[in-house]
């Protein structure tokens, strides 16, 4: 008899001590989903990723992915997590880009004040580059640090991030930008205004055709660079936000005088908006699309190159000449 409740006891501890197990085993496994969550980084090498399984959409795990069926799936915290990867990023998203539009947008109205046309291109490419660098390196590590739709939507094609997280990014950096430059309009003295808020504007001698060849090429650069700095096979990943920052400073660089610099759709959507009914600013609207086909075309195209022809040796590339090519 004693010998049966003493089998009894321990079965029963047993059962207590798988049960602890268990959960423990998923805490592990929510504490690697949600590592998994944060987008493709400029300051987030680890997870950068440019491997397969990154590229899957952010579904939280089912009972069917619990490898402990006596564990139930704790589905409160699931979902708390789950929130919790998509809130945190887009909040960094929103509030990089409202400093960004405030910061760079400024130095582009404060400016006018140069004597010099080449001290106020110099001026604004390096505070617009600076700023990204700053603002990149402080938010990379929470949501990539995208700052640009651009950037957003080329890891969306690419499946780097989810369409999900795409369209969350988006809001967050069209909201952002709009706090930003409303600010801007709300700290600075209205003469300051005639700059229209460092509104894109195509140069007179130049045609919408001109303007979209520069922001398709620019934003091509902008995108590889992004990609390169970002490969996880690289061995230094320490430059990455200094690395894009450059890249935004020699765009501006060139593009200034020709459409202002784009480079960046929600950017440009932020100063129109600003700019917008202003007796000094008529054609705020003028062109606008250029502004956002040629970004995203250009960095889409940059994306996929460099994913198909350059990453990894090429695998991509080659797979497929073998499969469609060299097969017979």
């Amino acid at each position: 008899m004693h010998e049966q409740e003493h089998e009894h006891e321990e079965s029963a501890y047993g059962q207590q001590q798988r049960h602890h197990h268990h959960r423990h085993q998923h805490e592990q496994q929510v504490q690697m989903y949600e590592q998994q969550q944060h987008g493709v980084g400029v300051d987030a090498p680890a997870n950068v990723g440019y491997d397969e399984s990154y590229g899957t959409e952010e579904y939280p795990p089912t009972d069917q992915d619990n490898p402990y069926p006596s564990a139930p799936m704790p589905q409160t915290i699931i979902v708390h997590e789950s929130l919790r990867s998509l809130v945190r990023p887009a909040l960094a998203e929103l509030l990089g880009s409202a400093m960004f539009i405030f910061i760079a947008c400024g130095a582009g109205m404060t400016t006018i004040r140069y004597q010099s046309t080449g001290a106020q291109t110099i001026g604004i490419a390096l505070t617009f580059g600076f700023s990204i660098f700053a603002i990149a390196y402080s938010i990379g590590h929470i949501s990539g640090g995208h700052l640009n739709f651009a950037v957003t939507f080329t890891f969306a094609i690419l499946r780097k991030i989810s369409l999900l997280k795409c369209i969350i990014f988006f809001l967050a950096q069209w909201l952002g930008g709009l706090i930003g430059i409303g600010f801007l309009k709300l700290v600075t003295p209205k003469p300051w205004w005639v700059s229209c808020f460092a509104l894109n504007h195509i140069h007179d001698e130049l045609t919408q055709g001109h303007a979209f060849i520069t922001e398709f090429i620019l934003t091509f650069f902008l995108m590889l660079v992004i990609m390169a700095a970002c490969d996880s096979n690289k061995s230094n990943q320490t430059l990455v936000p200094l690395a894009i920052g450059m890249a935004v400073f020699c765009a501006h660089m060139i593009a200034l005088p020709i459409t202002g610099c784009s480079i960046n759709p929600t950017r440009s959507f932020a100063s129109a908006a600003a700019a917008s009914g202003l007796d000094e600013c008529p054609h705020a609207w003028d062109g606008h699309w250029v502004f956002w086909f040629a970004p995203l075309s250009g960095a889409a195209t940059a994306g996929l190159l460099y994913e198909y022809c350059f990453l990894e040796g090429g695998y991509k590339i080659d797979a497929l000449i073998d499969q469609y090519l060299l097969r017979r």
